[in-house]
């Protein structure tokens, strides 16, 4: 279980950099092409989100259809990437939990 665990934690770090990573493309891509909508969406920091009004924003964006007309293939793969990538951190981070609840409960 400890090769495991070790084996998550670091997928779980290289997940996170690589999110973060895939983040900053995006944002940067946005603010460079597009400032209008970049400001609209409240100018995304370097950290995935400053709020949740602000995620709420960005979720809307991807799923309004307005990405769709911008027209820029190139953000809309970027954003993906960065979608994929956090869903993974995210399932990831559940492994890493429940293994880490079993440890300390002593079922594992």
């Amino acid at each position: 279980m400890d090769i495991v665990l070790a084996f998550a934690l670091g997928a779980m770090l290289l997940t996170g950099v690589v999110s973060i990573v895939f983040h900053l493309q995006w944002t940067a891509h946005l603010k460079r092409i597009h400032p209008g909508v970049w400001e609209a969406l409240g100018s995304p920091p370097v950290r995935p989100y400053r709020s949740l009004d602000q995620y709420r924003r960005l979720r809307s964006f991807e799923k309004s259809g307005e990405l769709q007309r911008i027209g820029d293939a190139r953000l809309a793969r970027l954003m993906r990437r960065a979608r994929v990538v956090s869903r993974l951190y995210l399932a990831i981070f559940a492994v890493v939990f429940i293994s880490l609840a079993g440890v300390f409960t002593g079922l594992w």
